[in-house]
């Protein structure tokens, strides 16, 4: 069986681009910041006039796990990547235990790949019923690879 995302009307563009045979990822016309899944609001700025960008469909997709390990549940729950800025998470609040996943992209430029590596920053907070601010930290490096052209024929 296959699986056929719909469409809405905030994913036409990004359908129609396909449907042409570009990639094209929403960018918030206030801040810059890329959104995929494409979002009714920024993530950053919470602009609500998004706009379109072509990519070169070089890029990466970062996704972050925020779990909560403390014993009161979080409100207020935010990630920054320290290259993207604020990043749109599942869920604001988090029961103890519980989990939200977060998404964003990154366009992978010339520069990255000179330097061989990203090295990705993530630091995720919360409020707690009385006000006070958890805060946790974690890293990655991706590693950007050069990959040899493909040869089209025609």
């Amino acid at each position: 069986m296959t699986v056929v995302p719909g469409m809405t009307e905030l994913t036409a563009p990004y359908w129609e681009a396909a449907r042409e045979g570009r990639l094209a990822i929403q960018e918030c016309r206030s801040c810059g910041q890329l959104s995929h899944p494409p979002l009714p609001a920024c993530p950053r700025c919470h602009g609500l006039d998004p706009g379109w960008r072509e990519v070169s469909g070089t890029g990466t997709v970062y996704t972050y796990t925020v779990v909560n390990t403390g014993d009161v549940t979080l409100h207020d729950v935010t990630l920054t990547d320290d290259r993207l800025g604020a990043v749109s998470c599942a869920a604001a609040s988090l029961a103890p235990g519980a989990a939200t996943t977060c998404r964003a992209v990154h366009i992978t430029t010339a520069a990255d790949v000179c330097a061989g590596s990203i090295l990705n920053i993530a630091a995720a907070g919360g409020r707690t019923p009385v006000g006070a601010l958890v805060t946790g930290r974690a890293e990655a490096i991706v590693w950007a690879v050069p990959l040899p052209p493909v040869p089209v024929t025609g």
